[in-house]
């Protein structure tokens, strides 16, 4: 669901689909890593490796490069459109990560 939907977004609005599709993914990945990173419920490894990664200054400067990219998209994609793409991707990354308790 999360490939077929970010492609179908793809394919429908080209590069603002795609910015829209990745800020909504990347800004989800930073709440959660960064929330888990600050309460330090994150075990040592390559899982807290991770999470430190996402949670890092580095990651936070692509997120708010995507919402810059995101904030240039021209006024003639609607905003509905816009809505759609960003809470389906964040739909389908959740389904994604709820995947493995079904």
């Amino acid at each position: 669901m999360l490939s077929e939907f970010a492609l179908a977004a793809a394919r429908e609005g080209g590069h603002a689909a795609v910015v829209t599709v990745m800020f909504a993914a990347e800004s989800l990945y930073l709440a959660w890593c960064g929330r888990a990173h600050r309460e330090g419920r994150v075990p040592s490894g390559p899982i807290g490796d991770w999470v430190a990664l996402l949670a890092g200054d580095a990651f936070r400067r692509g997120v708010a490069a995507l919402a810059r990219e995101v904030d240039a998209i021209p006024a003639d994609v609607p905003d509905d459109r816009l809505v759609r793409w960003f809470a389906g991707m964040l739909e389908a990354e959740i389904a994604f990560h709820d995947a493995v308790y079904a």
